[in-house]
């Protein structure tokens, strides 16, 4: 038997303004974090920086969706973040 998509979980509107401030919140910090640790292109990173990203990166997840586990929330998030790099590119 086959199970049946639960749109209206997968599509949650109740929490995007959470996780879009979230988000935000999260990037614009750990973009203050790595211009403190004065490493601001990948090629200056040694694998040891890179494991280290991608480690906070994992944790850091969690307090942008919070409990969100919605499409949409996944969606917001990722959404934002783009939004975030744009806006620091553009003032750069």
């Amino acid at each position: 038997m086959v199970s049946q998509l639960d749109l209206s979980a997968m599509f949650d509107p109740s929490r995007v303004i959470d996780v879009a401030l979230r988000t935000m919140i999260i990037y614009f910090g750990l973009l203050l974090a790595l211009r403190i640790a004065g490493k601001r292109e990948v090629g200056q990173m040694k694998p040891f920086d890179l494991v280290t990203l991608l480690i906070i990166s994992n944790a850091v997840q969690n307090a942008m969706v919070g409990p969100d586990n919605s499409l949409l929330g996944g969606l917001t998030a990722a959404g934002n973040s783009a939004i975030a790099v744009w806006l620091c590119r553009a003032n750069v």
